[in-house]
């Protein structure tokens, strides 16, 4: 549509300028008598350009020559016009309904090991494939990189998960029994205590096997209220008073959380974390074993639905306790010196464990988020699929799952097109001075018109009826066919440019 508007105006000004040039040249042609050379200039400008350097007629006739200048400068304007004209990648956002990675916490075979039935604790462990997605996303110390369909995108989810709530720990009496015990049993070796961790109910490893590397429990099966976990981020020597420790709570949550992909890029931004009842063991194992044992006779499936849920995230937050839960010592005798790690892959995490309290304590909450998001990049723990009308197979995996489920979700995807823009006040200057001159043009070639009594064209049948000297005749040789150069005797000539025809 802009090409179409800038070609109208070009051939509204074409015809406009030429029209009001020949008639101004005729007004002109009028007033008096030139010589030939002077006509030809006249005559042949618009076809020329180099007439304008012919003759110094144009200097006394402004109007006249701004109008032959105009008409030149005619083929700039399909340039001047598209030069308001810009190229630029714009945004264009369309929202569709998609499905995109839900947390699956239903399939919970692919989140822990095989557990007998009778719930031994040392036999229950997160999986293989749960331990690679903790150990990267604590490596990396962000969330991992989730799959997008397209490479501009972004979308909202509200999904329930596991979270980790800590707190300074209440049980002071606990940690001034293990301060007591551990710490002289540390110098008796050499050792100065530095980091400490372990799960609620496994005081028995703590207060006697710490420092004897045998492996520590890192799940909670013993509090009847809520699964813990403690941290003691720096220890000290015998005559320390008081360690400071953390203790963390792991509940059911709910998360609210915006992905957002820019050319690929990802970037997670978790808007909340909203705790809901605790994870506790004992409430886990009593309803599986009636599950398992048929003794539940109400509720079957939702009591199973909850069983597997809770069995799901016990696998993570075992595989979260066995990034901190071991010791850590400073050796200071003269035959061990250096530190010394019993279990523990502290190290390894993005926590900076000489800070305040609860520094550690918002950073430990943040990577149990992190863990729990980044399982959305892993097959085995996310699906498209809704499960309110029953469970679904243990076998079924991301890889397997029909993405033509209910379940879809509104997905911003935008798409950066080549748009064409035009600058309005570049475009509104361009085409008004198009207007201007072409109505100046149009009121010089009407004055022209109006003294003229009459239009008039530059035929050949034209100069023909008004030229009057007879004496042009005489001047031309008898083999003179009109071919160019003009003979310099012609030029000289005077014309006179009779309307009359007289």
């Amino acid at each position: 549509m802009g090409n179409l508007l800038a070609f109208l105006v070009k051939l509204s000004l074409a015809i406009t300028v030429s029209a009001a040039f020949v008639q101004r040249q005729w007004f002109v042609l009028r007033q008096q008598s030139f010589t030939v050379k002077d006509v030809d200039v006249l005559t042949s400008i618009l076809a020329d350009i180099s007439s304008f350097f012919d003759s110094f007629l144009w200097l006394r006739y402004p109007l006249l020559t701004a109008t032959a200048i105009i008409c030149w400068l005619l083929p700039l304007l399909p340039i001047i016009v598209p030069g308001t004209m810009t190229v630029t990648s714009a945004a264009h956002p369309n929202t569709t309904m998609l499905q995109v990675p839900r947390l699956n916490t239903y399939n919970d075979f692919q989140w822990t090991d095989a557990v007998n039935l009778s719930l031994v604790p040392a036999f229950f462990h997160g999986a293989s494939s749960l331990s690679q997605v903790v150990w990267a996303a604590a490596a990396e110390g962000q969330i991992l990189s989730i799959p997008a369909d397209f490479l501009n995108e972004t979308y909202h989810v509200d999904f329930i998960g596991p979270a980790a709530k800590c707190m300074t720990a209440t049980n002071q009496s606990l940690i001034s029994e293990i301060r007591a015990v551990e710490v002289p049993l540390a110098y008796e070796k050499g050792m100065e205590i530095t980091y400490f961790s372990w799960v609620a109910g496994d005081d028995a490893y703590t207060l006697n096997n710490s420092t004897n590397n045998i492996a520590p429990q890192t799940l909670d099966m013993s509090s009847t209220d809520v699964n813990r976990l403690y941290i003691v981020p720096y220890g000290g020597g015998p005559d320390t008073d008081v360690w400071t420790a953390m203790e963390c709570q792991f509940y059911n949550a709910t998360y609210s959380v915006d992905f957002a992909y820019s050319n690929g890029k990802q970037e997670v931004t978790i808007q909340n974390v909203t705790y809901l009842d605790p994870l506790c063991w004992h409430v886990y194992y009593g309803e599986a074993y009636d599950v398992w044992s048929g003794g539940a006779s109400t509720d079957r499936l939702q009591i199973t639905m909850r069983t597997v849920q809770m069995r799901a995230y016990f696998g993570l937050v075992e595989r979260f306790g066995s990034l901190f839960v071991g010791s850590e010592m400073l050796g200071w005798s003269a035959h061990l010196e250096g530190n010394q790690s019993s279990f523990t892959s502290k190290d390894m995490l993005h926590i900076d464990f000489n800070a305040s309290i609860s520094e550690i304590q918002s950073k430990v909450e943040e990577l149990f988020q992190n863990l729990t998001v980044s399982l959305l990049s892993h097959r085995d723990f996310c699906s498209w699929l809704s499960y309110s009308n029953g469970l679904p197979g243990f076998d079924e995996t991301c890889e397997t799952l029909s993405r033509e489920a209910s379940d879809r979700t509104p997905v911003t995807v935008t798409q950066w097109l080549l748009t064409y823009q035009y600058e309005p006040f570049a475009l509104f200057l361009t085409y008004g001075l198009a207007l201007l001159l072409t109505f100046g043009c149009f009121v010089i070639g009407f004055h022209a018109f109006w003294t003229n009594h009459g239009g008039y064209s530059n035929r050949f049948s034209t100069f023909i009826r008004v030229a009057t000297s007879s004496k042009l005749q005489l001047l031309l040789g008898k083999n003179d066919d009109g071919l160019d150069p003009r003979p310099e005797e012609l030029a000289s000539a005077m014309v006179d440019i009779n309307p009359s025809g007289s």
